[in-house]
């Protein structure tokens, strides 16, 4: 089955999701019509402006001779028309075309598959046109490799073109801009730009906070209304209609997961005055005496009571945030290396602390962050300037939870990797924790699963045989070293680890020095050209090292003959995931697009106490006992 067309992509689909006759009849009708839709303006087009294309796009879809759902049809053959004609360059003559099962995805998505008025989009002009809310949120898993963020790019420009507001959302800066990035065309043309917006959930939290007003310069203004600061942040009276939002979601499992559905944005103001920086510089200075004499002292001092004076509406606001910068330091200097606030690099002369796949200098731990930039100025590793941005005392501004985000949008439509087993007896990708959130919480009930365009994966790898436990660190570190010697044949090889700490201590050991000079390199969070890397990392005899949080999103697409005729690219997982969703993130790295690949983990016995995993099970493993085969 490589290279599906549309009609048996089309018919997988329909086995896989069990659809009735009728749905798979109307399912292929729609897709076939937008395939239409998409060779008529090439043929017709090839040679004229985009901008003109566009417009005679647009026209049609606003003329009423056809239904709803066949002018939507008509729009994302155009979208993706569009989509293909600008992505012809100098140096790339070629179009590239839609995948079937991103039309399929996209169809299936928007409900149009379904016959009026149970069709999604005549439900969403009417809509539109009114209040009414609908409930059709809907997921779709399409495998690894095909093009997820070109359904969220089509996606965004039909929901605008009707006049929504779009939100994609990713866990990762780099992929969200990336993504972007790579549709920003697409979105000028269709004249969009304003109206979709990408970005992580960070990000996203501070547009939706700040949407009526800024909710810092209300907390500024209730601190101290004699700054200046503009008390109509929030104005009362009747708002002015807005179009209403859509959520999309880029990577489902990701945002459900236990670490973003368990955390809160927590928007500040810094408040600056001379007193307060004077008290902070007291602080610093006193830091290597008696740590409990710090907050009774500084109260003693004239600049502390003259800035309760001058705050006197205020103080208890005041008062607790100076004794939690006085606590703040003693966290700071007690606190281990494996604490998170001690994960920070020094980037343009700012701390910068680890954000998913990357570092950023906007991320703060409060007053341990202000402790730190006194540390690095006292080293010399930062100017004095960049103290001076961070001086002052932190005022929360309240508390927002990641999980109330998708609650905001009228409707939510996500894409994964990972959303329901890979056998229909396997287990599954995501959690009972996952599953009930997204079902109980969210309502979110329609699921889509789409086939492989490029058939069955060619990837070797038997959990019997590919998965092995070293009982000690020195195994563990040569065990990975003996795999990494596949490079010396002639393949590509990645390896992820648990943390940076993690890689960069395999790569500090004797097992890692023995690689030859130059073959090796690392993608870490502070990497800025990944692309140029990943590109690289495919070649013959590279070996690429990377921590966990790169085992989603990029795409090692190999095009290196003699990588493929030695078996493909060989990729080393190094550590257990909690979540069987992550394991099947990293092995979709390799055997991408028909390519060949391979995968291993690789264990260290030690690592697997925190999962209760006896020392029983483990010879059990050894014998080849109660042990399953996983098919991919």
């Amino acid at each position: 089955t490589a290279g599906m067309t549309p009609k048996i992509t089309v018919e997988e689909t329909a086995k896989l999701n069990r659809l009735s006759k009728e749905e798979h009849d109307l399912l292929l009708e729609v897709v076939l019509q937008i395939y239409a839709k998409y060779d008529a303006i090439l043929t017709k087009n090839m040679f004229r402006e985009l901008p003109v294309i566009v417009t005679d796009i647009k026209k049609e879809y606003k003329s009423e001779k056809k239904s709803s759902n066949s002018r939507l049809s008509d729009l994302i053959g155009g979208i993706f028309a569009i989509w293909s004609l600008q992505s012809k360059t100098e140096h790339c003559r070629s179009l590239i075309r839609p995948l079937p099962a991103q039309i399929v995805a996209i169809v299936r998505l928007l409900v149009l598959d379904k016959p009026p008025p149970t069709g999604r989009w005549s439900c969403l002009e009417s809509w539109f046109r009114s209040s009414k809310r609908i409930d059709a949120s809907h997921f779709a898993q399409i495998k690894t490799g095909q093009g997820k963020s070109v359904i969220l790019g089509v996606l965004a420009t039909v929901l605008s073109i009707a006049g929504f507001n779009v939100d994609c959302v990713c866990y990762s800066a780099y992929l969200s801009d990336r993504d972007n990035l790579h549709f920003a065309k697409v979105f000028e043309l269709f004249d969009v730009n304003q109206m979709v917006s990408y970005g992580t959930f960070q990000q996203l939290s501070e547009r939706l906070v700040n949407s009526e007003g800024n909710v810092r310069d209300l907390v500024a203004a209730i601190l101290n209304p004699t700054t200046g600061a503009s008390g109509a942040a929030f104005k009362s009276g009747k708002k002015p209609k807005q179009a209403k939002h859509i959520l999309l979601i880029d990577e489902v499992d990701v945002f459900f997961s236990r670490s973003f559905y368990g955390e809160t944005y927590d928007p500040a103001l810094t408040l600056n005055h001379d007193k307060i920086a004077h008290l902070q510089h007291r602080v610093w200075a006193m830091r290597e005496g008696d740590l409990k004499c710090i907050l009774p002292a500084l109260k003693e001092t004239d600049a502390y009571k003259e800035l309760l004076l001058d705050y006197a509406g205020v103080a208890n606001i005041l008062n607790f945030q100076i004794a939690k910068m006085c606590s703040d330091l003693e966290a700071w200097k007690k606190g281990g290396s494996d604490e998170d606030f001690h994960a920070y690099k020094i980037i343009d002369e700012k701390v910068a602390y680890k954000n998913g796949v990357a570092y950023d200098s906007k991320i703060s731990f409060g007053y341990i962050t202000l402790w730190t930039y006194f540390y690095e100025v006292e080293s010399k590793r930062v100017p004095a300037a960049a103290l001076e941005e961070h001086l002052g005392l932190l005022i929360k501004c309240g508390q927002f939870s990641y999980a109330e985000i998708p609650k905001r949008y009228e409707l939510i439509l996500g894409v994964t990797g990972t959303l329901v087993p890979e056998m229909s007896d396997g287990p599954q990708p995501l959690g009972c924790f996952e599953q009930s959130i997204i079902r109980d919480e969210y309502k979110i009930t329609g699921r889509t699963e789409l086939p492989s365009v490029f058939g069955e994966r060619n990837l070797t790898f038997l959990e019997n045989l590919h998965v092995s436990v070293n009982k000690n660190e020195n195994d563990f570190n040569n065990a990975i070293g003996l795999a990494v010697g596949e490079a010396l044949n002639g393949r590509a090889i990645l390896v992820f680890f648990e943390s940076e700490a993690r890689l960069q201590a395999w790569k500090d050991s004797e097992y890692g020095q023995r690689v030859p000079p130059g073959a090796m390199d690392s993608i870490t969070s502070d990497t800025r050209n990944i692309d140029m890397k990943v590109l690289k990392a495919t070649h013959s005899g590279s070996i690429t090292l990377l921590s966990r949080e790169h085992g989603r999103g990029l795409d090692f697409h190999c095009t290196d003959k003699t990588v493929e005729q030695r078996g493909g690219l060989h990729v080393v997982q190094t550590f257990l995931p909690e979540d069987l969703s992550e394991e099947i993130q990293i092995r979709g790295r390799t055997a991408r697009q028909k390519n060949k690949g391979s995968f291993q983990i690789i264990l260290n016995v030690q690592d697997l106490d925190k999962f209760g995993i006896t020392a029983e099970e483990i010879e059990l493993k050894e014998k080849g006992i109660f042990v399953p085969v996983i098919s991919v």
